[in-house]
């Protein structure tokens, strides 16, 4: 019933009768279909609230995943998601991390709980713990201090996560800079290059770090050095000559090499604009991931040129592009700039390319509100799509969207929701 969704709405009752059955399974059932019918749920949330007691662990796991993709906003929610990351089973923290993920800002009365999750014993709710803070955002000061902390943590996907947080937030105040200078000689290549990415958004504060990252240019691995030298670029170290040579690279015969170099200039920003025109060239390039790159890459630099715009919607729109989420995820980035965009995209939500249609609600949700104009068509797809994740995709865009008014009058049936 939950894989129908929000078409499924007659059956919440059942569902709901369901959480007190004897059976585990009959009540882990309930709880993962009631989260696959989203907003059409929200009677359920008080029996959900409950359940986050049940005796069985993945009873309350699947309850804290239902809570925070139904309604995140009705009472005692946040509240009984901060309380379960006190669980004693680690998947429960877990999943109420990832709920309170879902939730966002206004989840900011978690920040205190998610800080001190970093440290837990478990590896996986400290990573979650970290994505959590990121999609927060919170303005505590106590944040970034922590995860430059949790930097040194012994795993590495837990620094991993952390560096992929930091490089999202708001830079770091320069004296950090030693902590990621660093991190650019660790283990994982991964860690190397948002390390680099981090002492990058600094910009000048991470002046001391430029010897570092000059040795770091130098890494065997390409999207390491070229992310180093991105940095250099950012940070006003030669930055018209790295440009000049990145652009030169798009022309590599080695596909690693363009896909680095691609990459490395959307790093550096609206300051590499000069490269816009071979990333347009680059969008049919023979390689996928040279594609993708560049894709992501025109997003991050922006409509410099009049032609960007046009391209990336070409690229889109072409049954070769094959990468959905990046060009999709660079018009999200560009925004309403131009009145093409969301047009474009309201388009794709009708793509048979699952993932175009994901990628292209999450690209409407990061526009926010200037999206409006999609909202029916997001509404559509909360209903009628065949795609789980698509749904909970364009769930997520709405409520960036609308916000509390997300599902105000909103349709529960393919009836109500109009012809296609």
């Amino acid at each position: 019933l939950g894989g129908i969704g929000a078409a499924a709405r007659e059956a919440v009752p059942f569902l709901i009768e369901s959480l007190e059955s004897k059976d585990e399974r009959m009540r882990l059932g309930a709880a993962e279909g009631l989260r696959q019918m989203g907003p059409a749920a929200r009677d359920a949330v008080p029996d959900l609230i409950k359940a986050l007691k049940d005796k069985d662990s993945p009873v309350r796991a699947a309850a804290a995943s239902a809570l925070g993709y139904i309604d995140p906003m009705a009472k005692g929610v946040i509240p009984a998601l901060i309380r379960a990351l006190k669980d004693k089973d680690s998947h429960v923290r877990w999943s109420a991390e990832t709920a309170l993920s879902e939730i966002g800002p206004p989840a900011r009365a978690a920040v205190p709980d998610l800080i001190q999750a970093l440290k837990d014993k478990d590896r996986w709710v400290r990573s979650g713990a970290a994505f959590a803070l990121r999609e927060i955002k919170p303005k505590d000061k106590r944040v970034v201090p922590a995860l430059i902390e949790t930097l040194k943590d012994v795993d590495e996907r837990v620094r991993l996560s952390a560096c992929y947080v930091l490089a999202k937030m708001e830079p770091p105040a320069g004296e950090a800079a030693d902590v990621f200078i660093a991190l650019l000689k660790d283990n994982a290549v991964e860690i190397r290059i948002k390390a680099a990415e981090v002492l990058g958004r600094m910009g000048r504060a991470a002046k001391s770090a430029i010897p570092a990252l000059t040795e770091a240019a130098k890494d065997e691995n390409a999207f390491v050095a070229m992310s180093a030298k991105a940095s250099l670029a950012k940070i006003g170290h030669k930055t018209d000559r790295i440009i000049t040579d990145f652009i030169k690279k798009l022309e590599n015969t080695e596909v690693k090499t363009r896909a680095a170099a691609a990459r490395a200039l959307g790093q550096i920003g609206p300051k590499a604009k000069a490269a816009a025109a071979a990333l347009i060239r680059a969008l049919k390039d023979k390689e996928r991931s040279m594609r993708f790159c560049a894709a992501g890459a025109l997003g991050k630099i922006g409509p410099v040129t009049e032609d960007v715009i046009p391209a990336l919607i070409e690229a889109m729109r072409s049954k070769g592009g094959e990468v959905p989420s990046s060009i999709a995820g660079a018009l999200g980035k560009i925004g309403p700039r131009t009145e093409a965009v969301i047009p474009a995209l309201i388009e794709a939500l009708k793509h048979e390319d699952e993932d175009m249609r994901f990628s292209a609600a999450g690209a409407l949700g990061e526009i926010g509100p200037a999206a409006g104009l999609a909202v029916p068509a997001l509404r559509k797809m909360y209903v009628n799509d065949s795609c789980a994740p698509a749904r909970r995709a364009a769930v997520r865009a709405l409520r960036k969207i609308r916000g509390k008014q997300a599902f105000t009058d909103a349709p529960t049936n393919k009836r109500q929701a109009g012809p296609e």
